[in-house]
């Protein structure tokens, strides 16, 4: 079962190549504090079954066969569900594309398992800067460097990273760091871009207010 919490359908250019289906799965090792699917998680997921997954997805079949794309699994942190993402793989017909969108704050054999299924790692790697990680995120971001490092010396060419502007968080100069790490690592398909600031239940709690600000990285 796959407790899917989103499906949104025909997206193009945001989620991988062609015409793309992103499945939301509800889950995640992180507490950002601007999360975009924040609210998401405040909705008990539907449980589904890969057939019935399939059952639901299949609607655009005749797109991403015609596109290139595919379906692209979100969160949440997709790579919770590694088991269930491989048996989706496993069912689908071979034409669609089947990507990732991840944090990449997961133990590694749960990459390591999807690594032959999946056509796109799609990376938000928020900072390479370990302070501004773990202020941002409330976690540590020591297991996502290690696990982009290692899928670098193998699919580099399968690997998109996002690199955000975090307001209050980062700046320029800690982006152009993450940035010459990333390409070091023989990773070229990377994104800069910045994040939406918004207030989230999270933020209003008083344990919570001000963390991360005034980063020195």
């Amino acid at each position: 079962m796959l407790p899917v919490f989103r499906i949104s359908r025909l997206r193009f250019g945001t989620d991988g190549k062609g015409i793309t289906t992103l499945v939301g799965l509800f889950g995640c090792p992180n507490q950002c504090r601007y999360c975009i699917n924040y609210s998401w998680f405040k909705i008990k997921p539907q449980n589904l079954c890969i057939h019935e997954l399939y059952n639901l997805v299949a609607v655009d079949d005749i797109y991403f066969r015609i596109t290139g794309g595919g379906i692209t699994f979100g969160g949440g942190e997709p790579l919770l569900w590694p088991e269930q993402i491989i048996a989706f793989a496993q069912l689908v017909n071979k034409k669609w594309a089947i990507n990732i969108e991840t944090s990449l704050n997961v133990p590694w054999e749960n990459v390591e398992k999807l690594i032959p299924y999946v056509d796109a790692f799609i990376v938000d790697i928020k900072d390479m800067n370990e302070d501004i990680y773990l202020a941002y995120t409330g976690e540590s971001g020591a297991q996502v460097r290690k696990n982009i490092a290692q899928l670098a010396q193998l699919i580099p060419q399968k690997i998109v990273v996002r690199i955000p502007f975090i307001p209050e968080f980062n700046a320029s100069e800690d982006i152009y760091r993450s940035r010459m790490a990333i390409e070091n690592m023989g990773i070229c398909s990377i994104d800069v871009f910045t994040y939406r600031k918004c207030s989230t239940e999270w933020e209003k709690q008083p344990q919570n207010r001000h963390k991360g600000n005034n980063i020195n990285a």
